[in-house]
């Protein structure tokens, strides 16, 4: 599994993920910001903001699509 994949399933799964925990990830993913930004050029929707309470804090998001049929 390619470091891009192990990112996208950790989003897809838990929705939310900071700085800290991929900084944490074992085997370690090298570069990950790099990664993330290859998946947003793929059309993944990954939005990226700073935490409110603590700046060194960034969080990543994975928007789920709407499925909805009536929009």
């Amino acid at each position: 599994m390619t470091q891009k994949e192990r990112i996208l399933g950790i989003l897809k799964t838990n929705r939310m993920v900071s700085n800290y925990d991929l900084r944490t990830l074992q085997p370690p993913c090298f570069q990950y910001p790099v990664r993330i930004h290859e998946l947003i050029e793929q059309g993944h929707p990954i939005i990226g903001f700073r935490d409110k309470k603590e700046r060194s804090k960034y969080w990543y998001q994975y928007v789920e699509p709407k499925k909805d049929l009536f929009v």
